[in-house]
């Protein structure tokens, strides 16, 4: 008995027919779509740059030991990329080093976000550079 109680209640609040998404709900859905759509097409792009040539191969490393650094080591990240612009970096084509800024630009807010921070946080023009505009300057972008 208490089974069919629990089967009536059970189906008073299900719904017959699916409900569907909102406007909201639709427009978060395609957001999502075509954000995942371009962080596929930028890796593709990514790996494709990594093939290429030796220097390729190097922004690959270059971008292995990013990922190193953690939030509280920014200023030995800006020495490392200040090192690598010394060895080979400063010297290469302009789409590795935009490649290689984009790299830094990811790390940065992966540590950011890490520690608790907003993503993005640009400082004021009488603020000092932060670790992403050093090494955007270093690069010579």
């Amino acid at each position: 008995m208490a089974f069919n109680t629990l089967t009536k209640i059970r189906a008073a609040f299900t719904p017959s027919a699916p409900i569907a998404p909102t406007a909201a709900e639709k427009a978060l859905a395609e957001r999502d779509r075509s954000y995942k759509a371009y962080r596929r097409a930028v890796l593709a792009d990514r790996e494709k740059l990594f093939s290429l040539t030796p220097e390729g191969d190097l922004l690959r490393k270059f971008g292995k030991t990013l990922a190193h650094f953690k939030s509280y080591e920014e200023g030995r990240m800006v020495i490392y990329v200040h090192d690598q612009c010394k060895g080979w970096l400063r010297n290469a084509e302009e789409k590795y080093r935009i490649e290689a800024l984009r790299m830094i630009g990811e790390q940065c807010q992966r540590n950011r976000m890490r520690s608790g921070k907003p993503p993005l946080d640009d400082p004021m023009p009488e603020q000092p550079d932060d670790a992403f505009r050093l090494c955007k300057r270093e690069l010579g972008l």
